[in-house]
């Protein structure tokens, strides 16, 4: 059982994690702002002026050590705002070779995530996740990226931060806003007789219960809140 079942266990997860990466990258692709960026690079090598430094960087690629070389990439992706992490070596391949990289080798997203638990980040207990936007990014361009990837970029980070949180009432707000609302409109006329409470339920709400389950609502709203409030300023003192 153990090493044969421990290593079909670490080749599925392998494969797991590669086709994760794939489908994200395949996200990546599928961006506006990838394909906008991949049109502007092929644009900017076609001009006289980058064709021209690009014979400077041939020779420096010989005479520089690789440091000083890719410091030099990194000022050039700076100067026309490619991102250097994704595109130095796409550089270097074209300085080298003259080789022109296919859509689908270019990869670049108008946001970065960051998880502030890394960083010397002012309020990262209240903000955990952080957002690098590229000058060039539109709204449109924003609002795909959350859309897109939401689910592999950002939610993780939230959700382990939100561990943080577990008993407090913003993290066990219903989801079901409108029954929150109804069983908090409940407990704010709490001290009306349970039938005028019923009625402006049925009004409001078009819900009609009875005064048995609307006590009911009453002394677990209650419960809840005594439990909440007094756990968490406990924990505070």
């Amino acid at each position: 059982m153990g090493k044969e079942k421990r290593d079909k266990i670490t080749k599925t997860s392998i494969e797991d994690r590669i086709a994760k990466t794939e489908e994200v990258t395949q996200k990546i692709f599928a961006t506006n702002y990838n394909a906008r960026v991949y049109s502007y690079f092929l644009d900017l090598i076609k001009t006289p002026e980058f064709l021209s430094y690009t014979k400077k960087l041939k020779k420096l690629r010989v005479s520089e050590n690789p440091m000083q070389f890719r410091a030099t990439l990194m000022t050039l992706c700076n100067t026309f705002g490619l991102d250097p992490y994704k595109w130095i070596d796409i550089l270097d391949e074209y300085v080298k070779s003259g080789r022109v990289p296919t859509a689908e080798e270019n990869y670049t997203l108008p946001v970065a995530t960051f998880d502030t638990e890394k960083m010397e980040f002012l309020d990262r207990d209240t903000f955990p996740v952080m957002l690098a936007i590229s000058p060039f990014a539109s709204q449109r361009d924003i609002v795909e990226y959350v859309k897109k990837f939401h689910a592999d970029h950002i939610l993780p980070i939230q959700k382990r931060s939100l561990a943080k949180y577990e008993n407090t009432p913003m993290r066990n707000r219903s989801k079901d806003s409108s029954t929150r609302d109804r069983n908090d409109f409940i407990y704010e006329n709490r001290e009306l007789p349970r039938k005028e409470i019923a009625t402006s339920v049925a009004k409001k709400f078009k819900e009609y219960l009875d005064v048995g389950h609307i006590g009911k609502i009453i002394s677990e709203e209650k419960k809840k809140r005594e439990n909440k409030w007094a756990r968490i300023f406990s924990e505070l003192v």
